[in-house]
């Protein structure tokens, strides 16, 4: 199991470079991030944008070009979109990073049915936290793409999410689906689709894995929270995957660990024929490149066929 982004950095570097199709990369702090990734040999970008806006950035960053493939697109958003999408299905690029587009238009590029890297499931997003407050990385989804959750979605969500969490080496997940209360309730669906999800998850589909659900996450995060409750819990303490009750909640959890509580965060887009680098404006430098890492490790585990064929499929 890869219990820290320490492990994680340096499994990557010791494997063959990835290489990142940054879609829109005429900007300052895409710049440093791909610098700093490419200097550390996690990574080999391909910049997609003005090739003279580019060069120039690059040389105000003191960042050498004459190793990186530049792309010259000016066409806008779509454009960039569009190519950094074809450069990874005709397998010129191993994994995507948003620069400065506009997240629509690139997940619409994605998606395209005709010139996308559609597998057949639901995208979704994973942030995987590392704090002094638990003793293994944290997996915590969908805070970043599903606005609507149903039943079938979060199957999607929990695929992904365990896929991600084999490529850091855990073998067996524990999974909490966290919820308000640890008792169904009407009023708050989640809660209602745990038991189903829970026997669907049991039957095989993802392999070898235990959930239990719905959890509090003081349940989730405390054995201590767990035993004062009167709750017996094999994950109490122990997830690996906090499968969230609905966007903002995982949204506000993880926001609120990282400028609260210092986390290390790297957040991944999985789902799509390559995973996706989908970054915030707010990012601070860090959760950039610990996010490149993280993509360029889930490439370099993930099964050959995997990019064909959806996970459970």
């Amino acid at each position: 199991m890869i219990r820290s982004f320490g492990e994680l950095r340096e499994i990557v570097r010791c494997a063959p470079s990835k290489r990142v199709a940054v879609a829109g990369a005429a900007k300052s702090t895409v710049i440093e991030a791909v610098k700093t990734a490419s200097q550390e040999e996690l990574i080999e970008p391909v910049l997609i944008g003005p090739e003279e806006k580019i060069r120039a950035l690059a040389e105000e960053a003191d960042f050498d070009l004459r190793a990186i493939r530049v792309i010259d697109e000016t066409g806008g958003e779509i454009a960039c979109s569009a190519r950094a999408v074809a450069e990874a299905r005709e397998g010129r690029a191993d994994l995507l990073m948003k620069g400065t587009v506009n997240t629509e238009k690139l997940l619409k590029a994605v998606l395209d049915k005709d010139s996308g890297l559609r597998t057949g499931r639901v995208l979704s997003h994973v942030a995987v936290v590392e704090t002094d407050g638990y003793e293994k990385l944290m997996l915590h989804t969908d805070g970043g793409i599903n606005i609507h959750q149903d039943l079938a979605t979060r199957k999607d969500i929990l695929a992904n999410a365990v896929e991600l969490a084999r490529c850091l080496q855990i073998d067996h997940p524990l999974v909490a689906g966290l919820a308000l209360v640890e008792k169904e309730n009407p009023k708050l669906p989640e809660t209602l689709d745990m038991r189903e999800l829970m026997s669907w998850a049991a039957g095989g589909r993802l392999g070898n894995l235990f959930i239990e659900g719905p959890l509090g996450i003081d349940i989730a995060l405390s054995r201590d929270a767990a035993r004062l409750k009167g709750i017996f819990s094999r994950v109490a303490g122990q997830a690996d995957i906090f499968l969230g009750p609905n966007i903002t909640a995982v949204n506000f959890v993880v926001k609120s660990l990282i400028l609260l509580a210092g986390a290390r965060v790297a957040g991944l887009v999985v789902g799509a024929k390559v995973p996706i680098v989908l970054l915030s404006r707010s990012d601070t430098p860090e959760i950039r490149v610990l996010s490149l890492a993280l993509g360029a490790l889930y490439d370099e585990q993930e099964i050959e066929d995997r990019k064909h064929r959806p996970f459970f499929g």
